[in-house]
């Protein structure tokens, strides 16, 4: 992770964005939030962030279904945010392709991390280190704990 990364928060509810928005920022990040998938899928194209942070419930076009469509041209980790933490929620993140999932509320200590693990196993590597082997699919996705946002 490092000073340049930039984050893409496409997140509808204006006071949870700020949030998550200062928390990122205060790590160095530059982050940039918009409200809607059909506005991110615009900025990302323009602004090739290195993660995106994708609320699953957006007013439109729903997270996942960009999501899906982000998965025909990237493969930049995603880490989708939802209120839903139903096994098949979380199933079907996997499967579109989503690096993590983060189950509302969750601590801004734990979003930090989980932003930064992303971003870490994203990161290319330098000459003559050893690169991880592929995986096949996605990480395991599991929701966060059930702490209070801080």
């Amino acid at each position: 992770m490092s000073s340049n990364d930039k984050i893409l928060l496409v997140e509808d509810e204006a006071d949870l964005a700020r949030l998550f928005e200062l928390a990122l920022a205060r790590e160095g990040l530059r982050v940039r939030r918009v409200r809607d998938a059909d506005t991110a899928l615009d900025i990302f194209r323009r602004w090739r962030p290195d993660l995106v942070l994708l609320d699953v419930v957006l007013p439109g076009m729903s997270g996942l279904d960009f999501l899906a469509m982000l998965r025909q041209e990237s493969a930049v980790p995603v880490i989708l945010v939802s209120g839903r933490r139903r096994p098949s929620d979380l199933a079907l993140g996997s499967r579109l392709g989503a690096t993590d999932y983060l189950v509302k509320p969750f601590s801004l200590t734990e979003l930090r991390s989980r932003v930064k693990l992303a971003l870490s196993r994203a990161a290319p590597r330098a000459p003559g280190r050893a690169a991880p082997r592929a995986r096949k699919s996605s990480p395991a996705l599991r929701p966060a704990g059930r702490s209070a946002l801080r």
